[in-house]
């Protein structure tokens, strides 16, 4: 799943803890602009597997991807 940390309703950290209850094992990466420890951390104990820093590009945004796939192989 890619998700936003911004989203009207639930923030992308709350949507993964809702699909992570549902499939444990579902690979998450976490799109957002706000750097910073803090939010670095919450997604890392979340169970966030990779955060993509905005603004990012179909470069950026495809490697995270390469990285989860090669993880699940």
């Amino acid at each position: 799943m890619i998700t936003d940390l911004n989203m009207p309703k639930m923030n992308g950290i709350e949507a993964a803890q809702t699909l992570l209850k549902i499939n444990p094992s579902i690979p998450i990466i976490l799109t957002t602009g706000y750097a910073g420890d803090v939010i670095e951390g919450k997604a890392r104990q979340v169970g966030i597997d990779h955060i993509v820093m905005k603004p990012y590009g179909p470069h950026q945004i495809g490697r995270a991807i390469r990285r989860i796939l090669s993880e699940f192989n």
